[in-house]
């Protein structure tokens, strides 16, 4: 998909107090180790006491395609005061730039990347199919991700690797030409927001942790 701009980064937007206060926060809640799709496929297979060869082999590879795609730890959060902060920001940069039908949140996702295990998350983008008729929560019935934004919570003086990188090829990662490295997104309280159906991905941080938060702003499907 063409768009004038893919993305808008507000510059140290959050203050230095904020962006510690979310950090404390998350780091209080139960962290739990990042999933991706795969990990269904995995959790059945775990549940079979006695797997056969070629189970246990498809265990085996799933845990490393899992590792090698992405490799964070998470918390969730949905105070309101989190919410404050944090979305005048994609409902201005969707004012200003792209106009998508939006009206709900996801809950924040609070995002642990340590340097000693180099862990990352590899290429992907956020949005898929719209939630289920069944889904928990009613409000995302039916709803698909439109708009992703991310915090960045830490000092760049405090992590070395974790570059944010974006790809807006219509072939995702399969097009080099078309990644670009987010520039100015460094800085401690920068918000980045841009629309949840471009790749995207976090370099191994190789050295400290790098804290983010996450968030997804929900709309009807695309017409």
């Amino acid at each position: 998909m063409q768009l004038e701009n893919y993305w808008i980064c507000f510059e140290g937007a959050i203050p230095e107090h904020i962006c510690q206060k979310i950090i404390d926060h998350g780091c209080e809640k139960e962290v739990d180790q990042a999933r991706i799709g795969t990990n269904e496929n995995l959790d059945e297979l775990l549940k079979i006491e006695n797997p056969t060869p070629e189970q246990t082999q498809e265990i085996s590879r799933l845990k490393s395609k899992i590792n090698k795609t992405r490799n964070s730890k998470v918390s969730w959060m949905n105070e309101p005061w989190v919410k404050r902060w944090f979305n005048p920001f994609i409902l201005e940069s969707n004012s200003k730039i792209w106009n998508f039908q939006i009206d709900e949140n996801e809950d924040y996702q609070f995002t642990i990347y340590e340097g000693d295990k180099k862990q990352h998350y590899d290429w992907h983008k956020d949005m898929f199919l719209p939630y289920p008729e069944t889904h928990w929560n009613k409000k995302w019935r039916k709803k698909v991700r439109k708009l992703s934004a991310v915090i960045q919570l830490t000092d760049p003086s405090e992590y070395e690797g974790g570059n944010f990188w974006i790809n807006h090829g219509d072939d995702g990662p399969t097009k080099k030409q078309k990644e670009i490295l987010v520039e100015g997104f460094k800085k401690r309280g920068s918000v980045l927001v841009f629309p949840s159906f471009l790749y995207h991905k976090v370099e191994p941080v190789t050295f400290g942790t790098r804290y983010s938060l996450v968030s997804w702003t929900l709309g009807d499907s695309f017409r």
